[in-house]
């Protein structure tokens, strides 16, 4: 008796330990927090999940949501003088849906920063992306020392966040050549608008004067790549020995024409401009592929 209850009063004595090795090995936004040196936590970190979201970003909740969204934790923070910053770290559950909200809310043009995987921003914003993780870091009342102010802030959290900071590899993918800068997007859910179609990386492409876009998706295996393909390109009823061409050029109702291919796992194509520059990307993207060795 005297053993179980001296077993008994260690347990008790070391579940808190316990629960909180486990927090602490559980990594979270709000532990990639950071700010340069002289500036100052204000307030305590808020931290808000997927039901709640709504209730900081009501009006865009939804596309982060797309994008598997997983936890934000915002930060306030001060110094002397009255300068404030404000760093909130949205995590997602996969570098390629980071990247993908990111892609949906960067602009075609503005200041490009190299900070995390690629960051823009101005005088008083600074937004970027690395791992898994989207970052929206503003400054007010800095003045003309804003942009260093957020230089120093990116950096810090930047450092402390897990990853890669690196374009998700079916990005560097895309054919190079006649890719316009700042178009590349991944689209979660709903590419095309159709429901089985998800996980689209994209880009704009200018190619002999003529505007297209560049797709490649990963299927996760042959099999569904196949079904996609099916559904796709043949309406769901494909030939005997169709899907063995791996390429077929076809009229979406919704989408205009499209020039597919496929193979292994994955499915790519072109849209816009006319056959012969559809054909030009499509074969580009699959070299690309296979220069990576992604496909045979």
């Amino acid at each position: 008796m005297l053993w179980f209850r001296w077993s008994f009063a260690l347990l008790v004595t070391l579940i808190p330990f316990v629960i909180l090795a486990e927090s602490a090995s559980a990594a979270g936004p709000e532990q990639w927090l950071a700010a340069p040196a002289g500036w100052q936590p204000s307030g305590k970190v808020e931290l808000y999940a997927p039901e709640s979201l709504y209730k900081y970003i009501n009006g865009a909740a939804e596309s982060y949501l797309s994008c598997n969204f997983r936890m934000l934790a915002v930060q306030n923070y001060s110094r002397k003088g009255g300068a404030t910053a404000t760093v909130e770290i949205y995590q997602h559950a996969s570098p390629a849906d980071a990247f993908g909200i990111y892609s949906q809310e960067r602009p075609p043009s503005g200041f490009f920063m190299a900070i995390g995987a690629e960051g823009y921003g101005d005088i008083i914003t600074l937004n970027f992306f690395k791992g898994d993780c989207y970052v929206k870091i503003t400054v007010d009342g800095a003045g003309k020392e804003g942009p260093v102010v957020l230089d120093m802030f990116g950096k810090a959290v930047a450092e402390r966040i897990p990853g890669p900071a690196r374009f998700p590899e079916l990005v560097r993918r895309l054919p190079e050549a006649g890719r316009k800068a700042h178009t590349e997007k991944y689209i979660a859910q709903n590419f095309f608008g159709y429901q089985y179609l998800r996980g689209a990386y994209i880009a704009e492409y200018l190619l002999k004067g003529q505007n297209l876009q560049g797709f490649v998706m990963d299927c996760g295996d042959a099999e569904s790549a196949h079904a996609v393909v099916a559904r796709f390109a043949f309406g769901g009823n494909a030939p005997a020995g169709a899907l063995d061409a791996g390429g077929k050029a076809f009229r979406d109702k919704y989408n205009g024409d499209i020039q597919l291919g496929w193979r292994g796992r994955f499915v790519w194509g072109s849209t816009g401009g006319d056959a012969t520059q559809r054909q030009a990307l499509a074969a580009s993207i699959a070299k690309s592929l296979k220069a990576g060795q992604l496909i045979q």
